[in-house]
């Protein structure tokens, strides 16, 4: 019963009379209607809004309520307190999975083996089968789709009933199909290297193992059976006998040397680069001549660094967005490479402790090289309550790339400021 608030009973008034001479009566609705449209969502609604109100005080029955309803049954719980009370809960779970296919069709199957003391139980969970494509294929590649079946449906069933599994076991009584799941998808061909990325995205690698065809019920899906034997096959309803033994020893994948597991496996052919080493600076060249972006350029810089940072440091990896310091440490290494390329002849003299050669652009400038290895403009306003910036702009050479696309980022960042505005704006830093 899902009681109406009463300010919104008025509306669920009935005006109601027996008879042409009776009296009439008004009746008011305290709860829902039963049977009317709204009806079955505002009892599941009701449910979902006693969790989020009421779920943190009681967390147990909120998990109930929010997961074990269907309409208005209950999927958990007993008969009976007492019943509920003396159940035994098992101190092991574990999913076993099979998949088998034929040319008409390929399928899986999901049992659930619990362990209480020294009794094990097996019981099918559920089963998933398809009708093989009309187009032909293979049934190794059928069974490879069976087993991707599997591994789909064995991800649903352990999001579906959200219990702990001890361990995960996936069995196939194709040899070829478990050798290729223990290849990488990029040794194998299309049709199958596609199928075996999605595999291994949803399991492991070590779940998988042989299970001979005998033990397999998986071919009751594959290859049918009448329903009058269904009733009575104890392989389908409880899976394989080797599943009742305490710890059941998986049999070792088989190494297969068919020729179609080897047909589908690509051929790798041993390939020869003559490589001629270039000047130190190719790489900016390449970088300043594919983006017209200086944004884009210091990002790019950044990813490089990051990457190189990442291979030497593989137990502290860098990964999200881009930091301010990954940011300035490339816009730094770009302008000071581009500075040693244009003014090398300045650099190697200050960096000597000798003067400016009497031939240079710079020597007006009284440029130096600061502690970050940057060659700035020097001069009287070291002294001044200018910013570091504004005392010291950095210097770069007039005809470069780079040069022209810190012109074009100001100007753009400053709304296309006229030519002594954007003057202004650039000496703030250069």
């Amino acid at each position: 019963m899902i009681l109406v608030d009463p300010q919104q009973r008025d509306l669920q008034r009935i005006v109601w009379k027996n008879g042409e001479n009776d009296i009439v009566k008004t009746y008011k609705l305290n709860t829902v209607t039963y049977a009317t449209t709204s009806a079955p969502y505002l009892a599941t609604r009701v449910l979902h809004q006693l969790v989020k109100d009421e779920g943190q005080c009681f967390p147990l029955a909120a998990t109930v309520l929010d997961s074990d309803f269907y309409m208005d049954d209950v999927l958990t719980g007993g008969d009976s307190l007492e019943e509920t009370c003396l159940s035994e809960f098992p101190k092991k779970l574990e999913v076993h999975g099979f998949a088998d296919a034929s040319e008409r069709a390929y399928g899986a199957v999901v049992y659930l083996k619990s362990s209480a003391g020294e009794r094990n139980c097996v019981r099918l969970l559920c089963s998933k089968s398809r009708v093989a494509p009309l187009k032909s294929i293979s049934v190794p590649k059928l069974e490879l789709c069976a087993a991707l079946l599997l591994a789909q449906l064995v991800k649903r069933v352990l999001c579906a009933i959200k219990l702990e599994m001890n361990d995960i076991y996936l069995w196939s009584d194709s040899t070829i199909v478990l050798a290729w799941i223990q290849h990488e998808p990029w040794e194998l061909k299309t049709f199958v290297a596609n199928r075996i990325a999605a595999i291994q995205e949803l399991t492991k690698k070590e779940q998988w193992f042989h299970v001979s065809s005998g033990n397999n019920p998986a071919e009751v899906l594959s290859r049918g059976l009448a329903p009058e034997k269904l009733c009575s096959n104890e392989l389908w309803w409880t899976g394989p006998s080797f599943l009742q033994a305490d710890f059941p020893v998986p049999m070792s994948t088989p190494n297969s040397n068919d020729d179609v597991y080897l047909s589908e496996l690509k051929t790798s052919r041993p390939i020869f680069l003559t490589l001629n080493a270039k000047e130190k600076g190719l790489l900016i060249d390449c970088l300043l001549s594919a983006t017209n972006s200086y944004l884009k350029l210091i990002r790019v810089m950044s990813f490089i660094f990051r990457f190189i940072f990442n291979s030497r440091n593989p137990h502290s990896l860098r990964s999200g967005p881009l930091t301010g310091d990954e940011l300035k440490v490339a816009s730094e290494y770009l302008i000071k490479e581009v500075q040693v390329r244009e003014f090398s002849k300045e650099i190697s003299a200050l960096r000597k402790g000798n003067s400016i050669p009497k031939g240079s652009n710079l020597r007006n400038l009284n440029p130096f090289i600061d502690s970050n290895g940057i060659l700035r403009v020097g001069g009287r306003l070291e002294y001044s309550n200018l910013t570091d910036n504004q005392k010291h702009p950095i210097i770069l050479p007039k005809p470069h790339r780079l040069t022209k696309l810190i012109f074009v980022y100001f100007h753009l960042k400053n709304l296309h400021v006229g030519p002594q505005g954007l003057l202004c704006a650039v000496r703030q830093k250069y």
